[in-house]
C-alpha cells in the first residue's frame, strides 16, 4: 500500500476478467472496487495509476466517492436512488503494508490469515518504503 501514500491515490490491476481500482479514502484507508461505471459499464480509471479527488466516469461524468457511494449521476429520472449504485466493492484487506483481494461474493474470515502473518510482515515496516524506480524491460529471447 506504499503505492498509494495519500487520499485519492489510485491503482488499477487486472486480476482474471476482473479490472479493479483500488483507493486511499480520506480517511486512509485502502478500498478496492470493480473499475466499472454502474452506469453504461465504462472503465472509471483507465491510468495504471494516479491520485484524483473523485473516482468520475469519462463516458458520462458520473462521480464516485473515494469510498464508492455515488456522489452525481446526471439526467437522471426523478425517484433515481444514488445509494443503490455505487461502485462495486471487492474484499480488501491490508496486512503489513500489502494489499490482499478476494473476489468471491462471501469472502472467507480474513482474521487467521492476518494473525498469521503479520508477525512476519510488520518487522519490514513496508508502510514506510517507497518506489525509487520503476520500469518496464522488454526482451527478446525465446522459450528454451
Amino acid at each position: 500500500d506504499c503505492e498509494l501514500p495519500k487520499p485519492g491515490s489510485y491503482i488499477t490491476a487486472q486480476i482474471g476478467d476482473y479490472p479493479l481500482v483500488l483507493v486511499r479514502d480520506q480517511h486512509g484507508k485502502v478500498n478496492a472496487f470493480h473499475n466499472s461505471c454502474r452506469h453504461r459499464g465504462s472503465r472509471v480509471c483507465n491510468a495504471n495509476k494516479g491520485t484524483a479527488a473523485k473516482l468520475v466516469c469519462p463516458y458520462h461524468q458520473w462521480t464516485y466517492e473515494l469510498d464508492g457511494r455515488l456522489l452525481f449521476a446526471r439526467q437522471m429520472a426523478d425517484g433515481f436512488d444514488k445509494s443503490q449504485f455505487g461502485l462495486k466493492p471487492v474484499a480488501c484487506e491490508s496486512v503489513g503494508a500489502y494489499i490482499f483481494i478476494c473476489l468471491a461474493n462471501e469472502p472467507a474470515d480474513f482474521a487467521p490469515m492476518r494473525a498469521m502473518i503479520e508477525p512476519y510482515l510488520l518487522p519490514h515496516r513496508l508502510r514506510e518504503a517507497k518506489i525509487a524506480f520503476e520500469s518496464t524491460i522488454v526482451e527478446k529471447g525465446n522459450w528454451k
